[in-house]
C-alpha cells in the first residue's frame, strides 16, 4: 500500500505534537507549537492533517470560531463523554492507539488565504475580505493524496468507502449509551 509523506507537502505547516494524557474523559493531548500566536485561532476555514510516523493517517477540514485550537478540540475533549458522533471518538481512540504503540502523532494545518470578494446582504453587496471555502481546499487536498496513492488516508473511511472497525463503533456506543444513563439519572 502506497502512502504519502508530509515531508512531500509543501502548503502544510506542523502545529502540534500529541502525547498521552492521564486526564479523566481524554486519553491524550496537544501540546501546540510555540510561536503560533494567533494562526492557531485564526477563523478562517482549514485543512487539517493528522501524521503518524510522517505519514498523512487523515485529512479533515474545518471553520470552527475558535480556530484549529476549536477544531481538534472536539477529537480531544468531546470523544469520550456526552453524545459524541462515531468520527470524533474513532478518531480520539485510533490516536491513542498509536501513542501506546509509540508513534509519533502530529497535526498539521492549511490555513485558507482571504480573498476580496462581493459579498450579499439584505440590501445590497459589500466588497469584504473572506475566506476561500475549507470544503473546496479539503476536497483539493484530498483529491492530490488519492492522485498519489490511488486511495484516500488510512483514517479517511467514508472517502475509501470502509466501514468504521466495529471495536470503535461499539466502544462508541458505549459511550453514547453511558452517557444517556447518566443523564436520566439527573
Amino acid at each position: 500500500m502506497k502512502n504519502l509523506n508530509i515531508s512531500t507537502v509543501t502548503t502544510a505547516k506542523r502545529v502540534g505534537v500529541f502525547s498521552l494524557s492521564n486526564k479523566k474523559n481524554k486519553k491524550w493531548e496537544i501540546t501546540w507549537m510555540k510561536g503560533l500566536g494567533e494562526i492557531l485561532k485564526d477563523k478562517s476555514g482549514r485543512v487539517y492533517l493528522i501524521v503518524v510516523n510522517g505519514v498523512i493517517y487523515k485529512i479533515g477540514g474545518s471553520v470552527d470560531k475558535k480556530g484549529i485550537l476549536g477544531t481538534m478540540s472536539w477529537y480531544e475533549n468531546n470523544a469520550l463523554s456526552g453524545a459524541p458522533s462515531t468520527r470524533t471518538h474513532g478518531i480520539h481512540m485510533l490516536v491513542y492507539d498509536e501513542l501506546k504503540k509509540g508513534n509519533n502523532v502530529e497535526v498539521y494545518m492549511i490555513l485558507s488565504n482571504k480573498v476580496e470578494a462581493p459579498v450579499k446582504g439584505l440590501f445590497g453587496e459589500k466588497t469584504m475580505m473572506v475566506s476561500i471555502d475549507f470544503k473546496e481546499m479539503e476536497n483539493l487536498c484530498k483529491s492530490d493524496y488519492f492522485s498519489k496513492c490511488d486511495k484516500y488516508p488510512k483514517w479517511n473511511f467514508q472517502e475509501n468507502n470502509e466501514q468504521w472497525p466495529i471495536e470503535l463503533v461499539e466502544s462508541c456506543n458505549q459511550v453514547n449509551n453511558q452517557s444517556a444513563a447518566n443523564r436520566k439519572r439527573k
